[in-house]
């Protein structure tokens, strides 16, 4: 495991496990190469930052929106209990069509699988 110990002048010491087949890699680096390699990931992290707040906040300025959202009460109960049934059934017409179109006909049913009248949730 790699640690970085802050020492009490104010300067880090970093260890590693020089026979670790991943940490080994740190085996010949010099201090300039981990100072490089940790300036490298804070200016892409702070890249990152600035072009994630400008797109957002440009995004959600053009569009009058915020991504916030709170579900209703009404969105709860069709989620949880409303009747997907007849939207399950669309969806099964639908792969059934799409199907028909792409293999000209439907396959057989293989014994074993469900069919939509085997459905766990319809009690």
């Amino acid at each position: 495991m790699i640690d970085c110990i802050e020492n009490e002048d104010g300067t880090f010491t970093i260890s590693w496990d020089e026979n670790d087949p991943i940490e080994s890699v740190l085996n010949d680096w010099t201090e300039e190469d981990f100072i490089e390699v940790i300036t490298n990931y804070a200016e892409e992290i702070i890249a990152c930052k600035e072009f994630y707040s400008k797109n957002s906040s440009k995004s959600s300025k053009e569009s009058g929106e915020t991504n916030v959202s709170e579900a209703t009460e009404k969105d709860y109960e069709d989620f949880w209990e409303g009747d997907d049934i007849t939207e399950q059934e669309s969806s099964d017409n639908y792969v059934q069509a799409t199907n028909e179109d792409t293999f000209w006909e439907v396959p057989p049913l293989q014994e074993g699988y469900p069919t939509k009248d085997d459905r766990l949730w319809e009690g």
